[in-house]
């Protein structure tokens, strides 16, 4: 018994991760672009084919989340995301929530019933898939001011 518990404790101890101080106040988003202006040519995200820099992320995820509003995405939606391991998937992420919007990650392994019921029951407006991300991030962003 008394092992189980300091097996227990140990488990604890290491699922409890590093302590750091940060301003609560800020969003996520936020705290990505101050770390992005002070180093935006360090590499923020690779795949297995190739690295996005701080400051090529913070520019594609501006992108993404111009499109989404453009095409009239609102704030508190969903918006699914459907994209493999790539590091794009970090600017789809980071461009839903610059949009002030949720997303949703769905797996490319699902089957179709359960994206189906997925995109019904979540109410999404989108689903960002290689092909919709292409389009937005190879075509000009829409003229808006983000949130």
């Amino acid at each position: 018994m008394e092992r189980e518990i300091m097996d227990l404790q140990k488990i604890i101890e290491v699922s409890t991760g590093e302590k750091f101080s940060y301003d609560k106040t800020k969003t996520w988003v936020d705290l990505f672009k101050e770390v992005a202006k002070k180093n935006p040519d360090k590499i923020a995200v690779a795949d297995e084919n190739s690295e996005m820099t701080y400051s090529e992320l913070d520019k594609a995820s501006d992108k993404i989340a111009a499109h989404l509003i453009a095409d009239g995405v609102q704030e508190n939606e969903f918006v699914g995301i459907r994209l493999g391991r790539i590091k794009e998937f970090v600017a789809a992420a980071l461009g839903v929530h610059k949009a002030w919007a949720a997303y949703l990650p769905i797996d490319l392994d699902y089957p179709p019933g359960r994206v189906a019921y997925m995109f019904a029951d979540s109410d999404a407006t989108v689903i960002i898939t290689e092909k919709l991300l292409k389009r937005f991030l190879s075509s000009d962003a829409p003229e808006i001011s983000l949130p």
